[in-house]
């Protein structure tokens, strides 16, 4: 497993999480009912997250019948 970090807009701290080790990083991970996006990769030294991502807005419209 792998950690990433999740923020709120502005950056502000909200969880550390795991995920599996993808060979390529999700655009969204979606947290209970929270969404977030991508932000950028976290390489510095001593830093045990490999990525943050940033909380969004997101609207659902439900599917419907033509």
């Amino acid at each position: 497993m792998m950690q990433i970090r999740l923020a709120v807009r502005d950056g502000g701290h909200v969880a550390d999480v795991s995920i599996p080790p993808f060979k390529s990083l999700p655009e969204v991970v979606v947290w209970g009912e929270r969404f977030f996006a991508f932000h950028h990769d976290l390489k510095a030294d001593g830093e045990n997250c490999a990525a943050e991502y940033r909380e969004v807005f997101v609207f659902w419209i439900p599917p419907t019948s033509s």
